[in-house]
């Protein structure tokens, strides 16, 4: 039974230094599952990730709330300009609210150092994509599903313009394309991110399939969280 979605992303990350806390916005695909192996089906999986945390330079960053939502597009526009970075532009198919906790080290300058994780909760899921074992039984009627995430991010130094328009501006800053965001850290930040994304059931073995043409258990994108 496959396990996990293989998912890329850029994100944006802004730091208050002063207070501790962060806002980060990123945008994700999902690449693959089970390290690899081909997503089934025509669909784009993709979505969008918005955040907030705290963190100390040379420590750790841990979140504070947030939101993802993932969709299934039929135009494989991700990273284009169409919607925000061609993330949000499909049918929406789940919701999640990011949980106090989770995180992992970043350097001194403010860069993640290794793994990050995030607990999520399910607030929605459509009918039809996310499965129990028995790839029947819908999840959304089973109440709400709790989420892991990992994934590895490390600091860009030249994002494209593409990713400077939609991720910083448009996506974080919710200014218009053109703005310029600042990519300076430990302030401010643009990031790559690869990673994993699992969904699991409230009972011992959960992880499921998303259904629609597009097999999965989970899905996060993951930009990345990052102080």
């Amino acid at each position: 039974m496959s396990q996990f979605l293989d998912i890329v992303g850029p994100a944006y990350v802004q730091n208050n230094l002063g207070a501790g806390t962060f806002t980060e916005f990123g945008a994700f695909k999902a690449v693959g599952h089970d390290g690899g192996a081909a997503l089934p089906g025509t669909a784009e999986l993709t979505g969008t990730l918005a955040a907030t945390g705290t963190f100390s330079l040379g420590g750790s960053v841990t979140f504070t709330g947030g939101t993802v939502n993932v969709y299934s597009g039929a135009v494989l526009d991700f990273a284009s300009t169409t919607g925000i970075y061609g993330a949000n532009n499909g049918a929406l198919v789940g919701s999640f609210t990011i949980l106090p906790g989770g995180g992992g080290p970043i350097d001194t300058a403010g860069v993640p150092n290794g793994f990050i994780t995030a607990n999520l909760q399910a607030t929605f899921l459509a009918p039809g994509y996310f499965l129990a074992p028995d790839g029947v039984t819908n999840l959304s009627s089973l109440g709400l599903v709790l989420g892991f995430s990992t994934t590895n991010a490390s600091f860009t130094s030249n994002p494209s313009q593409t990713v400077q328009d939609e991720i910083g501006c448009e996506g974080l800053l919710l200014l218009a394309p053109g703005c310029n965001p600042p990519n300076t850290p430990p302030t401010s930040l643009f990031l790559g991110a690869n990673g994993q994304f699992r969904v699991a059931i409230p009972e011992p073995s959960s992880l499921m399939l998303l259904g629609g043409g597009l097999l999965l258990v989970g899905l996060l994108g993951l930009g990345r969280k990052k102080a």
